[in-house]
């Protein structure tokens, strides 16, 4: 039965076909998987091939074909599984592209030998992608490009052409032509040079495979923002370089933002020129472009310096500020000229007095790590050394979690090698602490502080850089948040009042499904009265009905209610739904008398219920 196909899979493909421009090249893509799934034509094409290729959902096979669908889908690793999500004929191409983007590295790996992690892999695919598409008359079409000019936008001097070649093999081999020129079984194919044109196949590509169409739009949108800062920047470079032609604060953040996402180097400002001009001519003139524009928008953060950090802290946080730096004698704009002339003795000064401050517990800390974090930056001091000049470990963990913060707020992103190593070393100083043997109330709450403190740097970092480090140490501090909450249950201190940051931990350990099912239901026997009909003074004190669960800085919360919010959080993690809605029928009916009876609208809403359903797979 070679090369044969089904009269049913016809049928199913002809009723799939919808209308497009796209309907031939995709209809031809999914025939061509169709055949490599039906081992390379071997078998009978059929509807199993189709839901193989996430053409069709397994629900609807034949009953003769479900468990071997079903054997064969067991075997697939978690991230391929999650192409299948949306089977149909329009999403095949779509399906295809993702299960090479997401096996890529792996694919490198078994291929070359030689590691790579599965974010750079993914960096690669998209400035390779992105390179080889562009937006002409608000339409992405493909766009040649070789192999150098890639490596050189994608601008990482640890992937040169080879490793980046290697990484695109997986777009070019036979069943997986996406980009030109395709490989065979000849082992010079797969070996790109440098000077080799790459091209994408077909651009029913770009318009049907989403994260190409995202990149392409994201690339077009950067490139707009360029074309906007370019004026500025023209009129900042015409005025002889003027003061008065300095970004004002707003546009200065906005632009400030697009450099740190897109950060252009001179092989990207490149490509944008016009290409009448020989390629060392381009490249020469973006060098100078690039140059001015890390100019302009330096002096022009300069020009905002105590504007922003009176927004960032506050006005009663920035007197704070001044009295200490007013106590050392030398202002803001004294601090950053001293830096600026590079003065060694000032530098010196600064630095051994910044990190005197550790120790002293009247400091503020936020003026403290902002003082820590610019010594930082201008490679005066190490995080190391800041650590190493706290008494004690409680402080280390204080004052590194302070400056992650810092560094975080202030550069988002950048700079990325302090911000991930303040975090590590943040992670491995509360790791280091024995949880497990705390007694003491005082050092118990610190503890937990500072654990939660670390939980909404990770989140904030997070958010700027979704990266599988950040990830791990977010699940990392969940399991800390789990072990802390355990304790202080366990325990119930005498004098422990701070139960917004245990609450604030047990969402955590939820969150991030550390608590184990046995976990789960001691803490449920500590704190529920559907568990517990005689709960502990300890319980009922902290819990007291009408005390507020204070959150953020503007001491906004709302009423315990007996716990029920965190109970119901609990339950939602067992999956036992019917002690959840026991909760929030408590919860209505003990409310504090919501805006027009508006449950939904307040932070102790249903949806976040729901929510640990689904994070538990409990629906």
């Amino acid at each position: 039965s070679g090369n044969k196909i089904s009269r049913r899979l016809t049928e199913r493909l002809i009723h799939d076909i919808s209308e497009g421009v796209d309907q031939l090249p995709i209809l031809q893509h999914a025939l061509n998987q169709i055949w490599h799934a039906a081992a390379n034509g071997k078998e009978e094409m059929d509807l199993i091939h189709y839901a193989m290729v996430g053409g069709m959902s397994s629900t609807e096979l034949p009953d003769d074909q479900v468990d071997r669908f079903e054997q064969w889908f067991e075997n697939l690793n978690a991230k391929i599984k999650e192409c299948y999500r949306q089977p149909n004929l329009q999403n095949v191409l779509d399906s295809h592209a993702n299960k090479l983007y997401e096996s890529a590295a792996e694919s490198y790996r078994n291929k070359t030998g030689k590691s790579l992690a599965d974010e750079d892999a993914k960096s690669i695919i998209k400035k390779a992608f992105t390179c080889l598409t562009k937006i002409d008359q608000s339409r992405a079409v493909r766009n040649r490009m070789t192999l150098q000019e890639i490596v050189n936008i994608l601008g990482k001097p640890e992937f040169d052409t080879t490793i980046v070649g290697a990484v695109l093999n997986v777009f070019r081999e036979p069943g997986n032509t996406f980009i030109r020129p395709f490989s065979n079984e000849n082992p010079d194919s797969l070996a790109l040079q440098a000077d080799q044109v790459l091209d994408i196949t077909h651009e029913s590509l770009i318009r049907n495979w989403v994260y190409l169409e995202e990149w392409a739009k994201e690339e077009f949108d950067n490139y707009s923002v360029s074309l906007d800062f370019e004026k500025q920047l023209k009129r900042w470079v015409e005025s002889d370089k003027s003061a008065g032609f300095l970004l004002s604060i707003g546009p200065l953040t906005y632009f400030e933002a697009w450099y740190n996402n897109v950060n252009p180097n001179t092989s990207w400002i490149a490509r944008y020129l016009p290409e009448d001009i020989e390629q060392n001519k381009k490249l020469k003139k973006a060098e100078i472009t690039l140059h001015t524009t890390q100019e302009f928008l330096k002096k022009s953060a300069r020009k905002h310096i105590v504007t922003r950090t009176i927004v960032q802290y506050g006005p009663r946080k920035m007197a704070t500020v001044v009295a200490l730096i007013a106590l050392f004698i030398f202002s803001s704009f004294a601090l950053q000229n001293y830096f600026q002339r590079q003065n060694a003795y000032v530098l010196k000064e600064i630095k051994e007095q910044s990190l005197a401050l550790t120790n002293r517990p009247k400091t503020n800390f936020f003026s403290r790590a902002l003082l820590q974090a610019e010594l930082l930056k201008s490679g005066s001091t190490s995080i190391d050394e800041i650590i190493l000049s706290a008494d004690d470990s409680v402080t280390k963990i204080n004052v590194i979690n302070r400056l992650a913060a810092t560094l975080i707020l202030q550069g988002q992103t950048e700079p990325k090698l302090l911000i991930q190593k303040s975090l590590v070393s943040a992670d491995s100083l509360l790791n280091a602490y024995p949880i497990n043997r705390l007694r003491n109330t005082e050092k118990l709450t610190l503890l937990l502080k500072e654990i939660n403190y670390l939980r909404g740097s990770l989140a904030l970092a997070y958010v700027y850089n979704p990266s599988a480090k950040i990830d791990s140490l977010q699940k990392r501090n969940g399991l800390r948040s789990a072990q802390i909450v355990n304790q202080i249950l366990g325990l119930r201190p005498a004098g422990f009042k701070e139960v917004s940051q245990l609450n604030l931990a047990l969402e955590n350990a939820i969150n991030h499904q550390a608590l184990t099912t046995e976990e789960l239901q001691n803490v449920l026997e500590v704190l529920s009265p559907f568990e517990n009909s005689s709960p502990s003074v300890w319980v009922k004190t902290i819990y007291a009905k009408d005390k507020l669960d204070i959150r953020g800085f503007s001491d906004y919360g709302f009423k315990f209610n007996g716990l029920y919010q965190q109970l119901a959080y609990l339950y939602a993690a067992q999956g036992n739904s019917a002690k959840a809605l026991q909760c929030i029928d408590s919860l209505l009916k003990y409310n504090q008398s919501y805006y027009q009876n508006d449950y939904t609208a307040m932070a102790d809403n249903v949806s976040n219920i729901a929510a640990v359903f689904y994070l538990n797979d409990k629906t």
